[in-house]
């Protein structure tokens, strides 16, 4: 099912066809070097998979692929988690791409899509993102989407740096 449309993308609920065109994402080390979730083993795709559908469709956060809309190649992954981070619960945004994807605007047309949907599907006032200090691109995209800087703090055992904008 669709859910968020932007002039090149369309991210879609999760589906059993994902686990093999996810591979290419979950499974790269550059990608996933900045996720909680980490690399992906290959014979762990069909479940990675079978977990995000099952958090969706439980809470109506997870992981969800990114489309092309001209080729339907699913560049990458984007979602929604909300966790309670240092007292304060965050409705926060992921997003990764394959890197043959990347300097090319995909993130932040994702981004953009993500606030449209969050605002609509949750009613949410406020988004955050929650970033490691050196992923400067990600910085920058958050930065291009109006999202502001508004500490650092500890998640998952890693130092985080919280954005936030409102909706």
């Amino acid at each position: 099912m669709q859910l968020i449309k932007t002039p090149r993308l369309i991210v879609k609920t999760m589906s059993h066809e994902n686990v093999g065109n996810l591979q290419h994402i979950v499974t790269d080390v550059h990608t996933m070097r900045d996720s909680a979730t980490g690399v992906v083993a290959n014979n762990k795709i069909a479940d990675f998979v079978h977990k995000a559908r099952e958090s969706y469709r439980n809470t109506g956060f997870g992981y969800l692929p990114i489309y092309l809309i001209d080729s339907q190649t699913v560049i990458g992954l984007c979602g929604f988690n909300r966790h309670t981070v240092a007292g304060e619960t965050l409705t926060h945004i992921n997003y990764r791409l394959a890197p043959r994807f990347l300097k090319q605007g995909y993130a932040t047309e994702v981004v953009n899509g993500q606030i449209n949907y969050a605002q609509k599907a949750f009613g949410l006032n406020k988004l955050s993102a929650l970033v490691v200090p050196q992923n400067t691109p990600s910085i920058k995209v958050l930065t291009r989407c109006h999202f502001t800087f508004i500490k650092e703090i500890e998640f998952k055992k890693r130092p985080v740096l919280v954005y936030q904008r409102d909706i």
